[in-house]
């Protein structure tokens, strides 16, 4: 990344996902009370949605979370696309015809670029004191593509590094590659030392189901002619 770190992009993303939560829609446009509470943070308050790496606990909001968590989520579904017989998958289709690209379906958003944008700029505001507005605003224009590449780069690094963990976990917990679709794992909060802390649920109906899938299909393979 060239600007924006890990951290800052979950700060943005928490704000969205605040402005979510308030009722906005991705092509809405920021109200100017959210703003200028998000910008013009006043000396000695709480800095809304700053996330600090070496203080996660303390600094990580719910909407910090969901947002990661909606991310998470979407290599979670992928693996269990990519991973079940379910060949009539969307999901499926997509990523086999390189359509998959959430990063830069995120930041097609105008909603999410707005709070990139007053992320970073209260970023400026709060090192560069002495700058003006304007020139602050003017600054964030001008790094915008570098900063909407940054949260697409953030975006598809935390889905494949989800994929991968959420693999992980089903073999660590001896599921099977069919019950992928079965298995639901949420991020509860994110912790400096312990990292992601996660909570997963089974369903239990679901894995029965699969296991009747299995059997009947080891029943349609079977050859008399090994007898």
């Amino acid at each position: 990344m060239d600007i924006l770190r890990h951290e800052d992009c979950l700060g943005a993303l928490g704000f969205y996902e605040f402005l979510k939560g308030e009722g906005l829609n991705d092509d809405d446009v920021i109200p100017s009370e959210n703003r200028q509470s998000f910008y013009q943070v006043t000396r000695g308050d709480r800095v809304p949605f700053l996330v600090v790496s070496n203080n996660l606990s303390k600094t990580v909001a719910p909407e910090v979370v969901k947002g990661f968590d909606s991310i998470f989520q979407e290599g979670v579904n992928l693996v269990g696309a990519l991973a079940t017989d379910d060949t009539h998958s969307e999901l499926k289709k997509k990523f086999e015809q390189r359509e998959f690209k959430p990063g830069k379906e995120a930041v097609s958003k105008s909603l999410l670029v707005e709070c990139i944008f007053w992320y970073r700029a209260r970023q400026l505001r709060q090192r560069r004191p002495t700058l003006k507005h304007q020139e602050i605003f003017a600054t964030v224009n001008g790094e915008m593509e570098i900063l909407k590449k940054d949260m697409e780069n953030f975006i598809d690094f935390t889905i494949q590094a989800s994929m991968l963990s959420f693999v992980s976990f089903l073999e660590n917990a001896g599921y099977r590659q069919i019950d992928a679709n079965a298995v639901k794992v949420n991020i509860v909060t994110l912790h400096s030392h312990a990292g992601v802390i996660i909570h997963p649920e089974e369903d239990v109906e679901m894995i029965r189901e699969n296991e009747r899938k299995a059997e009947k299909k080891e029943k349609r393979y079977f050859d008399p002619s090994f007898m």
